[in-house]
C-alpha cells in the first residue's frame, strides 16, 4: 500500500513538473489553451469589454475602474499543473473505473479555465477597490492575496470532488463484490 502511495506521488510530481515545463516553454501554447480563454470569460463575468494589444495580451475593461491587463503571467499555468497533478495522485492512489475516470478527466480543462476566469475577475475588482480606498501601494498585494486564495480554495474543492467521486465508486464497488459472496 505504502508502495503505491510512493509511486502515485513521484508520478503526480513528475506530471505536474512536466506540464510546468511546457507551459513555461511555450508562451504560445500557454497564450491560446489558457490566457485567452481565461481573459474571455472573464470578459464575459465582468461584463465588460477586452481587446487585444499588440504585444499579443488582453486588455480587460474593468467596469468599475482602469484596464486591467492579462498576460501570460495571469494565465494559471501553476494551478492548472498543480490540478493535473493532483487528478494523476488521486487516479493512481484510488484507481478509478469507467465513466467516473473519463468525467474527471474531461473536468480538468473546464474547471482550470473557470478558476481562473474567476480569479482574474475577482482580484481585478478588488484590487481596484482597494486602490480606491485605500491607495495605489495595496494594488498588488490585495490581487496576489486574492489570487492565491482563490486557487488554493480551487484547490480544495477540486479534491473533494475526485475524492468523493473515487472513494464513492470504490465503495459501490466493494459492496457489490460482497453481496456477491454472500
Amino acid at each position: 500500500m505504502n508502495q503505491r502511495y510512493l509511486i502515485s506521488s513521484l508520478s503526480a510530481l513528475v506530471v505536474c513538473i512536466g506540464i510546468h515545463s511546457i507551459f513555461e516553454s511555450a508562451p504560445h501554447l500557454t497564450q491560446s489553451l489558457l490566457t485567452t480563454p481565461s481573459a474571455h470569460l472573464a470578459s464575459i463575468l465582468t461584463g465588460s469589454p477586452i481587446l487585444k494589444t499588440p504585444e499579443e495580451t488582453w486588455l480587460l475593461t474593468v467596469t468599475i475602474g482602469s484596464p486591467q491587463i492579462v498576460t501570460n503571467a495571469c494565465s494559471g499555468s501553476g494551478f492548472t499543473s498543480l490540478i493535473i497533478g493532483l487528478f494523476i495522485w488521486q487516479a493512481l492512489t484510488l484507481r478509478p473505473r469507467g465513466t467516473r475516470l473519463i468525467i474527471t478527466t474531461l473536468l480538468i480543462y473546464p474547471f482550470a479555465i473557470t478558476t481562473n476566469a474567476c480569479r482574474i475577475t475577482l482580484s481585478s475588482l478588488a484590487a481596484e477597490v482597494s486602490e480606491r480606498l485605500f491607495g495605489p501601494s495595496t494594488h498588488d498585494i490585495v490581487h496576489m492575496g486574492l489570487g492565491t486564495f482563490v486557487f488554493l480554495f480551487a484547490i480544495i474543492v477540486f479534491n473533494l470532488i475526485l475524492t468523493y467521486a473515487y472513494r464513492s465508486q470504490r465503495i459501490r464497488h466493494t459492496r457489490q463484490s460482497v453481496d456477491l459472496t454472500v
